[in-house]
């Protein structure tokens, strides 16, 4: 089962889907992405480098086929 977590509308919402991805991060260990900024990260691993935005979505992976980084960024789309 994979964790999702969002906040928008605060000045740390990156910081703060960090800290809830650290707190559900056992929901999947096998990737982490994040999106802030018009941007999206990836990482083996949940150490990320804050970003300042208003909006993140955050998603932490756990594999059951195949390895697929998520969050998925496209034009005009954000899907998890």
């Amino acid at each position: 089962m994979c964790g999702i977590v969002g906040v928008f509308g605060q000045e740390n919402a990156a910081e703060l889907v960090l800290q809830g991805m650290k707190k559900i991060n056992y929901r999947g260990k096998d990737g982490f992405g994040l999106y802030a900024n018009n941007a999206v990260f990836y990482s083996d691993d949940i150490n990320f480098k804050s970003e300042k935005s208003n909006f993140a979505i955050g998603h932490c992976l756990h594999c059951v086929v195949s390895k697929v980084k998520q969050p998925f960024k496209g034009k005009g789309v954000l899907a998890v």
